[in-house]
């Protein structure tokens, strides 16, 4: 997809129009592509149409972000000769594979500190540029080594500190709901504070938390963040795009 600019509608937001050459090159009963309406989305404030034709829309993902979408639907058999699918030397990534080792130091942390199951991310290894720490999933390891990437849809596993490994907020957030300790039970009054971003003095953590990250819940065991504890004080460690005002 190429985007480009369009003239803008609406002066809140930003539009953008696509050339899909992919369409120019099949006619609709190999590959037709799929409106708003087929997709059975209902039209609210958050969705922002964007052309009919091509049927792309965007999602407002906060004030100032829209995430685009496309849907295609394959018809029948496309005809592949001469067409080359992207490729990237996975060398190029930067990654490297974490050494046994280093390996069984961050999943044994990850068991001491949060009862986290390593079974969990049995089907993905974990690699290392710098001190960040990523799991990749074995089977794109596997059959799409060389296809390029931005991202994989899955969280940084963490960073390694020195001798030390701190997981990621977007671990926490992805696999915090089967963490059996470091979880801190945050009351009701300290909920709206927590999410809008405060840190919090003075707080006494649960007798199961020590300090480093720990995972925030609500009472009905909700989700809500993550925070590092230090002397009587958790830093919060949630983005900015998560807060609310």
């Amino acid at each position: 997809m190429h985007y480009g600019p369009q003239k803008r509608t609406n002066p809140s937001s930003t539009l953008y129009s696509v050339d899909i050459q992919m369409l120019s090159q099949f006619p609709e009963s190999k590959i037709r592509t799929q409106t708003v309406r087929d997709c059975h989305i209902s039209k609210n404030k958050s969705i922002i149409p964007i052309s009919d034709t091509h049927c792309v829309f965007g999602l407002t993902y906060t004030q100032r972000m829209v995430f685009f979408a496309c849907k295609l639907q394959k018809m029948d058999v496309i005809e592949t000769a001469g067409i080359n699918p992207p490729k990237r030397a996975f060398s190029q990534t930067g990654l490297s594979f974490l050494k046994s080792d280093d390996l069984n130091s961050v999943l044994e942390e990850l068991s001491t500190r949060f009862g986290f199951e390593s079974k969990l991310i049995e089907d993905f290894e974990i690699y290392q540029r710098d001190n960040q720490l990523f799991i990749i999933p074995k089977a794109y390891l596997e059959h799409f080594p060389t296809l390029p990437f931005n991202a994989l849809g899955l969280p940084p596993l963490g960073k390694c500190i020195k001798t030390a490994f701190e997981p990621s907020f977007e671990f926490v957030m992805r696999f915090g709901m089967t963490f059996q300790r470091n979880v801190w039970h945050i009351p009701a009054d300290l909920q709206i504070p927590w999410l809008q971003g405060r840190d919090l003095h003075g707080v006494n953590l649960s007798p199961n938390c020590s300090y480093g990250i720990v995972a925030v819940k609500t009472e009905d065991n909700i989700l809500i963040g993550a925070g590092k504890w230090s002397a009587q004080r958790l830093r919060n460690l949630l983005p900015h795009r998560f807060l609310i005002h």
